[in-house]
């Protein structure tokens, strides 16, 4: 069957972004090529991808001598970026190596009379680079704040989103700033100064600031959850998978990468693959480490992604292809 338009014969002519079929001539390539021309941009590779760094672990709480017993701060969440039709990252044939950023731990709180509670330790951060240098770094998050001996909330650490402050009996730092600068982070929670004085700061998430202590949040342990990511969707039917392409595995993941860490006494250490704070413990006992990243891709079916020295998870979804790289420490991908 023809075409009125361009005056080709038999079926009609397919062109894709790396793939063609059906015959056409000089000029009709030309056109179509025009037509889409976010689709080619020499041998770089149009796709979307997310980036998230290692959150910070929860801060250790303290037992204060007649005061009870006081809470550390929330980590913050790790940096997050999403980037839309990117075609100015990555090209065909060019390998990029990837280190995923680890979750930093949570500090052990102190049951010792009117001893302090630390600091958690920070994300590490996730960083993309090719033969040429370092493509984007985003920082780990902030660690969540302690207590000192004078019950006086102690400010969470600096980073991607910052960690929330210290339970308090009294002076209260504010909650550590975020230092986001390729992607996006905010700043922790500052602790409670009225009323109950051992609830701590939350901290800082992709979405949202920390909320202070003792606020009323209606998201479980005081996270934040990012309802989408950068415009890239709601996640369709469940894949396995943890970005919004797909839907996580299971209820506390899918689009709520990069949340900040509440206060909690149980046990439970932020999911890997997430971003997301560990949340800050009581007196006794270690706060909950925070959660390593991931960097994600989805681009055209018709590319092959190559992975070493990298864990990566490949699937088809429709028109695209899905790598998730969960674990990496320099290994490296590229795609053909």
């Amino acid at each position: 069957m023809g075409d009125n338009e361009h005056g080709y014969i038999g079926a009609v002519p397919k062109q894709l972004q790396y793939t063609n079929q059906g015959v056409l001539g000089v000029n009709e390539l030309y056109n179509l090529k025009n037509k889409t021309p976010q689709e080619t941009k020499g041998d770089f590779i149009t796709l979307d991808f997310v980036a998230v760094a290692g959150a910070g672990g929860g801060g250790g709480g303290s037992f204060l001598h007649g005061s009870g017993t006081s809470r550390g701060g929330g980590g913050g969440a790790g940096e997050y970026l999403a980037v839309d039709n990117a075609n100015t990252y990555f090209k065909l044939g060019t390998t990029y190596a990837i280190t995923i950023g680890a979750g930093g731990n949570g500090a052990t709180g102190t049951s010792t009379n009117n001893g302090s509670g630390p600091q958690g330790s920070a994300g590490s951060n996730t960083t993309m680079a090719n033969e040429t240098g370092t493509l984007l770094t985003l920082l780990g998050g902030g660690g969540g704040g302690g207590t000192n001996t004078f019950a006086h909330g102690l400010a969470g650490g600096t980073g991607g989103s910052g960690g929330g402050t210290g339970g308090s009996g009294g002076a209260v730092a504010a909650g550590a700033a975020s230092t986001a600068s390729m992607g996006v982070g905010n700043a922790g929670g500052t602790g409670n100064t009225t009323g109950n004085a051992g609830f701590p700061g939350h901290g800082g998430g992709a979405s949202a600031a920390g909320l202070p202590g003792n606020t009323s949040n209606t998201r479980p342990n005081g996270y934040f959850h990012l309802e989408t990511l950068a415009g890239l969707g709601q996640p369709p039917a469940r894949n396995g998978f943890y970005v919004d392409w797909v839907l996580a595995e299971n209820s506390t993941r899918g689009s709520t990468l990069a949340r900040g860490g509440g206060d909690s006494s149980t046990s439970n250490s932020a999911p890997a693959n997430t971003g997301q704070g560990g949340m800050g413990i009581y007196g006794t006992g270690t706060a909950m480490n925070g959660g390593s990243g991931i960097v994600a891709f989805r681009y055209p079916k018709e590319l092959t992604i190559t992975a070493a020295s990298a864990t990566v998870a490949t699937a088809t979804v429709g028109d695209y292809k899905i790598t998730e790289v969960t674990a990496s420490s320099g290994g490296t991908v590229r795609w053909d």
